[in-house]
């Protein structure tokens, strides 16, 4: 499967993300109705889902991705079913009988059929899922009698909006496209920034009917909104992590919506049944879930929220927060534990009560430029050439929900063939949220060397002597005759006056002749290959380091 654009954004688990559309007037914002509960309602995502099936939910979702990164295999070649034919009822007949759980395995696994599947479409396929699971549920509840959506997704399943705040223009969230050129292919990246709304509940407070609106003493509400795209090119906002903080009272809120430019989202379910009680002076994320609202995302947007209930309460004080930490203080990975195939499993345990959400975050120090974190895909080897000692194969901010207590952070680390030194990465337990550190935040991880040093010193004259590297890949651009570049290579002493190599230098990065041939190395992507038809091979390149290190002396 080929991913022709990668989503990095959302730093939570999704337990629920709901596929959603908001009505957005670019050339003039929707009035906003305080009495919204009247006003007509913005085009869900799938209409009525009472209405839809699922055919309509996988020509919406998946059967985007599908077409996008599978049909070699999956349309005319050699894979098992027809799930990315380009007509979604030949394709949906296919998805049905090898099923949705089956399918989106191999979309994110390595040893299928890599790149063209792999862990870089995680959290697309997550995203997939999670939207389908959904509907699932959206799909059971119309049959359930009296829970049929009405019109108006803010009166349906018994929400009766008691209070709402005021509209808040948020700064607008764009992305930073990047291309970056990964085993000769062209993979373009979007990042996006996220910001945090908050609301005064004592100033942005808004009483929906005639009950009046609670002193709450100085507390606040505030919601995280990032972008959000998919790789067909569909963009908006993901909602998530609402944390309600007391003041000098005790509060309990009962029923979260969200509102777009003044206008309610349709079937935003996911915060509905919030039912959150938090001590005074205390904050909680009053919801693990995520809600991704689809559409433009345009400078001057707003939101706001419906309360379905707050009220001053009664609390006594509550136990201490739980404890979120490492399995381990130190580990060794052994060499059995290398390879792409093989990701090693980093435990974090929470410890302690946890009815509400925990996070954490993970953050790396230690010898960090020894260590190198992999940049991109990998090839079909899991190697990436040899330029890499590690890559996390799972998200870097771990979350609880209520009743979980251990987490896995997956990495993979190099199985590569070059003599190395024995490197370590510390990771550390950052930003806990819902709790705090355990005695154990920080963990070492030591990479031993596994691949000694070859048999002799491989010396210049070897390199240039006919047959050698240099000389066959080199020299016939690089001459007495024909000093492309500026050098002869022939010539020792005038490669180190132009600064092509750099004897006693052990780097070879910082060789000027080792990175023109080195496809990983930092501005490989920026300048002509040596030789001109191609970097030499990871063998090859793995001859000439080796002289490097040796100190490339004229021997």
């Amino acid at each position: 499967m080929r991913s022709r654009r990668l989503r990095l954004i959302g730093p939570f688990t999704f337990l629920a993300v709901i596929l959603l559309n908001y009505s957005n007037c670019s050339s003039s914002k929707m009035t906003y109705d305080e009495n919204y509960q009247k006003s007509s309602n913005s085009s869900a995502g799938l209409g009525d889902v009472c209405s839809q099936s699922e055919l309509d939910l996988f020509s919406l979702g998946y059967h985007s991705f599908l077409k996008t990164n599978c049909t070699s295999c999956h349309f005319s070649g050699p894979g098992k079913g027809t799930f990315a034919h380009p007509d979604a009822n030949l394709a949906f007949a296919s998805f049905q009988s090898l099923g949705v759980d089956k399918i989106s395995s191999m979309a994110v696994s390595d040893s299928h059929n890599f790149p063209y599947t792999g862990g870089h479409h995680l959290e697309a396929v997550n995203n997939l899922k999670s939207q389908w699971k959904t509907y699932q549920i959206e799909k059971a509840n119309c049959k359930t009698p009296g829970s049929t959506p009405t019109d108006d997704p803010t009166t349906s399943r018994s929400f009766n909006p008691q209070f709402m705040t005021n509209k808040k223009t948020f700064p607008a969230i764009k992305g930073t496209p990047s291309r970056i050129t990964v085993n000769g292919s062209a993979i373009d990246v979007i990042t996006y920034n996220s910001t945090v709304v908050t609301f005064n509940l004592d100033q942005d407070l808004l009483a929906m009917t005639e009950k009046p609106v609670p002193s709450t003493g100085g507390a606040s509400l505030s919601i995280v909104i990032s972008g959000y795209s998919n790789p067909s090119g569909a963009t908006g906002y993901l909602i998530q992590m609402p944390k309600l903080k007391a003041g000098s009272s005790s509060l309990n809120l009962n029923g979260l919506h969200v509102l777009m430019n003044g206008r309610p989202v349709g079937y935003s379910y996911t915060f509905q049944r919030v039912d959150a009680s938090v001590y005074k002076q205390n904050e909680v994320m009053i919801s693990g879930g995520s809600m991704l609202v689809l559409g433009p995302m345009e400078e001057g947007d707003q939101i706001s929220l419906s309360i379905g209930d707050l009220k001053i309460v009664e609390m006594s004080e509550p136990p201490p927060p739980p404890k979120v930490q490492f399995d381990a203080s130190a580990v060794t990975i052994a060499e059995s534990q290398l390879g792409y195939a093989t990701p090693y499993k980093l435990g974090v345990s929470l410890v302690g009560d946890n009815s509400s959400p925990v996070s954490v975050t993970i953050s790396r120090t230690g010898n960090e430029a020894q260590a190198n974190v992999a940049k991109g895909l990998l090839d079909a080897s899991g190697r990436s050439r040899f330029n890499w000692d590690y890559r996390f194969n799972s998200s870097l901010n771990v979350t609880f929900l209520p009743g979980e207590t251990k987490k896995y952070v997956e990495i993979i680390f190099s199985d590569d063939l070059r003599d190395d030194v024995t490197k370590t990465l510390t990771l550390n337990l950052t930003d806990p949220f819902g709790g705090s550190l355990g005695t154990q935040s920080s963990v070492v991880i030591t990479l031993p060397d596994y691949n000694p040093a070859p048999d002799g010193s491989i010396t210049f004259a070897q390199l240039m002597n006919p047959g050698g590297i240099l000389e066959m890949n080199c020299v016939r651009c690089h001459n007495s005759l024909d000093r492309q570049g500026g050098y002869d290579m022939t010539d020792y002493q005038e490669m180190v006056n132009k600064g092509v190599i750099i004897p006693g230098n052990l780097t070879p990065n910082n060789h000027k002749m080792y990175r023109r041939m080195n496809p990983d190395a930092p501005n490989a992507g920026t300048i002509t290959p040596m030789p001109l038809d191609g970097f030499l091979t990871q063998d090859l390149t793995l001859i000439v380091e080796s002289w490097i290190r040796s100190g490339a002396k004229n021997n």
